[in-house]
């Protein structure tokens, strides 16, 4: 029922925090350090949920500023968040150039994210809120300030790729 790193309250012990567990038991810590090995059923049934820890990630972002031109951001990003974001990742894994009409007729575009001076509306290229409207302007506008990196003075024109890992804690040296 609990797991570890939720924090509880147990009987008079207050805001404990779930270290381990066995078969049998949990293993709880106090903000003293003190911990104590209990029964499971004793914990599920007289214990309440506090809090349960968010699930943390490292997002890496890699686009293309112009012509293999690479920038990428490194960010925090809880499961929650990441969560609201994955319909959109999946429309631009999904991504499929097409091919414009009028002016500028027979160009093919083939880029995702096409921003700033990338961005040919000249040429009859559509703009990310235009290539993936299905989603709210709000939602493509907030990953864009909140995740992507900036690009070149220029901008960029593709995302490259998106990848996600456990976050840990890492000490910078130099």
């Amino acid at each position: 029922m609990f797991k570890i790193g939720d924090v509880i309250n147990y009987g008079f012990w207050k805001n404990v925090k779930i270290v381990g567990k066995d078969e049998k038991h949990y293993i709880l810590q106090d903000c003293k350090e003190h911990k104590k090995k209990v029964y499971k059923e004793l914990v599920e049934e007289n214990a309440k949920l506090i809090k349960s820890p968010k699930k943390m990630y490292e997002m890496t972002i890699v686009v293309d500023t112009n012509d293999a031109d690479f920038d990428t951001s490194i960010s925090k990003i809880s499961e929650e968040e990441l969560n609201k974001f994955r319909p959109l990742i999946a429309a631009i894994k999904k991504f499929k150039p097409y091919k414009t009409k009028g002016y500028g007729s027979g160009n093919k575009h083939h880029h995702n994210w096409p921003k700033g001076e990338c961005l040919r509306e000249d040429l009859g290229e559509k703009s990310p809120v235009e290539i993936y409207s299905k989603f709210s302007e709000e939602l493509i506008e907030e990953f864009e300030e909140e995740w992507l990196p900036y690009g070149s003075e220029y901008g960029f024109h593709t995302i490259e790729s998106i990848e996600i890992c456990p976050y840990i804690k890492k000490e910078r040296l130099l």
